[in-house]
């Protein structure tokens, strides 16, 4: 019997239509529904929301526009002509990770890049602070390997286990510095749906093939222990002195757990500057014809200790360098000490014929 609860959200949207900058941008949320069950994944179209005339700030507050907004660019206005007839140029700072990455120090530049710019909207689980439709709204670019081309995204996360779904904290969800963040209370997991849509259109997006990684993987006083599950991988890579352990499960997921007890002071802060210790709590995979994916985060229960999860869209056990210059010199970008495992068995082979690795099916 089909029950309420079967029907979980997996995208919802957000779409800026074209307005005028005194009338200020409409803004536009859609949600699709899924029907969940061992046996069905099919998504169906279900309804809108459009809130008019309001703009969301990073802060997660609303700003109506008005005539008070009108007072304001005037005065902002007025100053930024003094800025620029007055004393020298200042430069601002932009705080995206694709132009700080992606300079010609990044060890990672030779790679793929999906650049988290900003998050848009955040009711995840619908535990908000935004309120609406249920999910997670990345602003984000496609970046091909030196930042050749660049290509606007929407990426929606949603959340399909809404009664079990326990955030540490709300407001934290999205991004934490350089990083995708979500974080748990013990004893508590998150099942999630990523999905990309072209900014513009919100047209499902396919990329041949994208990279993600996953970072400090580790546990509470030996207790609470953190878990990454995954579907759809075609490879995934680990150090050579991992302290990861990897099983696959009988529904095509793999779950990466942590082994080792760690705290705050040994977590990264930078996916392309990483200690042999990070890379031993980190794990990189790669999605073929890439349009989304399935994941599960979570933790053992234990005495009480929140969990954060840090990821990035990019390979960071393929090329971050060692921030204490520990580096083979044969491979100054990284990736000498890790070892890729490619992920045969997603494809039902009975075996793979070398060389063509052609793949004879299992029937049943």
């Amino acid at each position: 019997q089909a029950q309420v609860t079967n029907r979980l959200s997996t995208a919802t949207r957000k779409q800026l239509a074209a307005g005028s900058g005194q009338h200020g941008d409409r803004i536009q949320l859609r949600r699709l529904m899924l029907p969940f069950s061992d046996a069905e994944s099919t998504l169906q179209p279900e309804s809108s929301e459009i809130l008019y005339g309001t703009h969301r700030h990073l802060s997660g507050q609303w700003v109506k526009y008005g005539k008070l907004s009108a007072v304001v660019f005037v005065f902002m206005a007025a100053g930024a002509l003094y800025a620029t007839h007055s004393g020298p140029k200042q430069f601002p700072v932009v705080d995206a990770l694709g132009l700080e990455q992606l300079n010609s120090d990044d060890p990672c530049a030779a790679y793929a890049f999906l650049d988290l710019v900003k998050v848009v909207y955040n009711n995840l689980g619908n535990k908000g602070p935004d309120k609406g439709p249920e999910g997670l709204v990345y602003e984000a670019n496609a970046l091909t390997p030196n930042g050749a081309t660049s290509r606007p995204l929407y990426i929606t996360v949603n959340c399909t286990n809404l009664d079990e779904y326990t955030p540490y904290s709300a407001e934290e969800v999205g991004l934490a510095g350089k990083f995708g963040s979500f974080n748990l209370k013990e004893g508590t997991k998150a099942h999630l749906i990523f999905k990309i849509y072209d900014k513009d259109t919100w047209a499902p997006v396919r990329i041949n093939s994208q990279q993600f990684s996953f970072f400090d993987l580790d546990t509470h006083i030996g207790e609470v222990v953190e878990y990454v599950k995954l579907k759809g991988i075609t490879s995934y890579t680990v150090s050579t002195n991992t302290e990861i352990n990897i099983t696959q499960d009988t529904d095509g997921f793999y779950t990466f757990t942590a082994t080792q007890e760690g705290t705050g002071a040994d977590n990264p802060t930078n996916p392309t500057l990483l200690t042999t210790q990070q890379k031993n709590r980190a794990v990189t995979v790669d999605f073929q014809n890439f349009d989304g994916f399935e994941a599960e985060f979570g933790a053992s229960a234990g005495p009480l200790s929140p969990r954060w999860f840090k990821w990035v869209g990019r390979p960071s056990l393929l090329c971050a360098q060692n921030p204490n210059g520990i580096l083979d010199p044969q491979n100054p970008g990284g990736g000498s000490d890790v070892n890729t495992v490619t992920v045969e068995e997603e494809r039902n082979c009975w075996f793979i014929v070398p060389i063509f690795n052609w793949c004879f099916p299992k029937f049943w």
